[in-house]
């Protein structure tokens, strides 16, 4: 099988689209898949199997709503993307062409379907309809031009399966409910830090953790420090760590959370930690007394799955892509999103009550091996080759 991959195009950074592309690209490469990329920055360590075709595109992100990309850049990518594609298909035809998301990426991939008929699959993780088509509307029009004619989709969660089929005419019979798959090699004790919570915590007793991609209004950054808060408030000594970086050069979003931080009274509380490579996220997840996911669009959180499989205490809030896994409430706890309140007296009961830590500490230290099985990056690549057929197959 060989297949043309248009994921997010930054793949020298480290955030959750694109080292799921990577990922992804690695392990369907290993299974024997001939794999194209097109990118606009190579991986760190690109692996040699894999072609790798850098073109000069002007969008970093299939999905930019913070400033207002101009028409032409959009366009521009698009047909970069598609012309790069459409000559190599002339020189050795496409089986599939993969975009992820579908916007830009996915209607360059609904260009070279038109043009020379490979199949076509898009990935979804929903910030293409959650952020993308909510607030903008060329997004909008691309999602709904591109989604009822891919011959297959992949959701991330059945909030985003139910989005495709029910806002934007995707037929069911098409759409594969496949999270992100989690690399679980990087959850061995070899990947501890010692000494690590005790930095981090600067002497406070009780450490909380967030892990985000960027500082968008989506990821309920604001919340969690309003909830941060109502703990010191009530007299606990916590420490917030915030890992990632604001997307924008002039840092316009960190400033305000930093900013925002120093209203509350937080200055000594709050440490913006950066961007760190993905291979020690699961040491600062595993050091946290809470990690906290407070996002309030129901896009796909790889980091709460990742907080599970470092034995992590979690605190997510209740939209689609974690209530799968926490609803039960043995796994860790949801709160209503974009709730402040809520989120302080869910953190501080995780916090400081021992018996319900122990309670979700037996459960989790059984997740790899009883629900993360069915998580892994080969189970996930298996259940995407799955996806592959079923769109070749179609008519």
């Amino acid at each position: 099988m060989r297949v043309a991959m248009i994921p997010t195009p930054e793949l020298a950074s480290e955030w959750g689209s694109t080292l799921h592309a990577k990922l992804l690209i690695d392990r369907l490469a290993a299974a024997g898949v001939e794999v194209v990329a097109y990118c606009r920055s190579l991986p760190e360590r690109a692996n040699p199997s894999v072609r790798f075709r850098q073109l000069p595109l002007p969008v970093g992100h299939p999905v930019l709503v913070e400033e207002q990309i101009p028409d032409s850049d959009l366009a521009s990518f698009t047909s970069l993307v598609a012309e790069a594609v459409v000559a190599d298909h002339a020189g050795r035809p496409f089986d599939l062409v993969h975009a992820h998301y579908a916007t830009i990426t996915g209607l360059a991939g609904l260009w070279v379907k038109t043009l020379c008929g490979p199949k076509l699959v898009i990935s979804s993780f929903g910030r293409d309809i959650y952020v993308g088509a909510a607030r903008d509307a060329r997004y909008r029009r691309m999602v709904e031009l591109t989604v009822p004619l891919a011959d297959g989709l992949v959701a991330s969660d059945e909030g985003v399966a139910r989005q495709l089929i029910d806002e934007f005419g995707a037929s069911a019979a098409r759409v594969s409910t496949i999270p992100m798959g989690i690399d679980d090699r990087l959850f061995s004790p070899e990947n501890r830090r010692p000494g690590l919570r005790e930095q981090l915590a600067r002497g406070a007793d009780h450490l909380i953790v967030n892990v985000s991609s960027c500082f968008g209004v989506e990821k309920g950054i604001r919340h969690l420090l309003h909830a941060t808060k109502c703990l010191t408030d009530r007299g606990l000594r916590v420490s917030l760590v915030i890992v990632g970086a604001d997307d924008h050069e002039d840092l316009r979003c960190e400033r305000e959370l930093r900013e925002l931080a120093q209203e509350l009274g937080l200055g000594d509380v709050v440490a913006f930690c950066g961007r760190v490579p993905h291979r020690e996220i699961p040491a600062y997840l595993g050091a946290a007394d809470a990690v906290v996911d407070p996002r309030v669009v129901g896009s796909f959180s790889s980091v709460v799955l990742e907080a599970l499989f470092s034995g992590a205490y979690v605190v997510a809030s209740d939209v689609d892509s974690s209530r799968g896994w926490l609803s039960g409430g043995e796994h860790g706890v949801l709160h209503r999103a974009g709730d402040a309140d809520d989120l302080g007296r869910k953190l501080e009961r995780i916090l400081t009550d021992g018996e319900q830590r122990a309670r979700i500490r037996r459960a989790v230290a059984d997740w790899p091996s009883a629900g993360g099985a069915r998580l892994t990056a080969d189970h996930m690549r298996d259940r995407i080759l799955e996806a592959y057929r079923r769109a070749l197959a179609s008519g």
